[in-house]
């Protein structure tokens, strides 16, 4: 909009039902995600289209604070990147996003305001499409697309120990995921399927003591 163009924005519902859009940064962020941390403040993940790295801008109550993800460097492009963010109980941000250019699923987390990255999963070419949640206990979870299976997946850990399972396996599942947890620990995914025709199918999958649900 205006000189606006090219730039990321964060839109906010203010009183009297008026929205209040902020110029956040440029360049233009790609392929967004937003979380809200226990001050009210918004959190964004995003595609960097200048250079393909993750990008990442927080409301720190004055003003927006802007900068890259840690050592993710460029990790792929605009076609087939996606993000996810998700605050902890200490309010500090995890990203899931996909590194196209290694065709893996990472995690980043601001502790201390340094960030870290780990890899999560390189079985195939794995990761997009990434929703990521925190549990109450501080526990992490990220569904996903097996983009070379076609298939969902799902990883739960924490830093540096995490278990990977396949919830759904039929072809063409997993893409346009988005995920909570209930107050039993249990996951609950929504994503989208396109073996069934004509067009996409809108599936749920809940997470059990003993497995999934679909």
């Amino acid at each position: 909009r205006g000189e606006g163009i090219g730039h990321l924005f964060h839109a906010s519902l203010q009183a009297g039902d008026e929205w209040l859009a902020d110029d956040v940064t440029s360049p233009i962020g790609f392929s967004t995600a937003i979380a809200v941390d226990s001050l009210g403040r918004p959190h964004i993940a995003y595609l960097r289209s200048d250079d393909y790295w993750i990008g990442y801008a927080h409301q720190d109550g004055t003003q927006w604070l802007v900068q890259r993800v840690g050592d993710a460097g460029a990790v792929g492009y605009m076609q087939t990147q996606f993000v996810g963010i998700a605050v902890d109980m200490f309010d500090e941000p995890h990203v899931a996003y996909y590194d196209a250019s290694a065709g893996a699923l990472r995690h980043a987390v601001k502790e201390a305001g340094v960030w870290q990255t780990e890899l999560v999963d390189d079985d195939g070419d794995v990761g997009d499409y990434p929703a990521i949640a925190v549990a109450s206990d501080n526990t992490l979870r990220i569904a996903y697309h097996d983009i070379g299976s076609a298939e969902l997946r799902f990883a739960r850990g924490v830093w540096g120990a995490w278990h990977v399972a396949v919830v759904d396996d039929v072809f063409a599942s997993g893409v346009d995921a988005s995920l909570v947890i209930d107050d039993e620990y249990h996951s609950h995914i929504a994503y989208a399927s396109y073996s069934y025709t004509p067009g996409h199918e809108a599936m749920y999958a809940s997470e059990t003591d003993t497995g999934w649900n679909i």
